[in-house]
């Protein structure tokens, strides 16, 4: 595995723990109360991140596809449906993470890697 998509994965994996993280204190701190959009959308989105995080690890071009034609919507519904539950910061964080890891993503060395081909000494 080339040294970069094995640094886009870790930070594609750590931006996923701290959003874990937040939605675990959402649920800590909505306990008892009616489930809002937040806690309803929490835990299939992480699945679903985890599941396609794993399958680019495993060279699937397809998962690799639908994050990032995925990437620009799931910004936007982040932005306008909870940028009042999420703070500023760990939305810039986890946005920076998860950008540079498509950008290194979409590299000519990352399309060889995922096409199987062997990548030159």
């Amino acid at each position: 595995m080339p040294s970069r998509i094995r640094f886009a994965l870790t930070m594609l994996w750590v931006a996923w723990c701290i959003s874990i993280c937040a939605f675990a204190a959402h649920l800590y701190e909505a306990r008892g109360s009616s489930a809002d959009l937040y806690s309803i959308i929490g835990a299939p989105a992480a699945l679903t991140q985890a599941l396609l995080i794993y399958l680019i690890s495993r060279r699937n071009n397809i998962a690799r596809v639908i994050v990032l034609s995925m990437a620009v919507p799931a910004l936007i519904v982040a932005l306008v449906f909870f940028s009042a539950k999420v703070s500023s910061l760990r939305l810039v964080f986890e946005t920076l993470l998860r950008g540079t890891a498509l950008v290194l993503l979409l590299t000519p060395g990352a399309a060889q890697w995922f096409k199987r081909t062997p990548l030159p000494e």
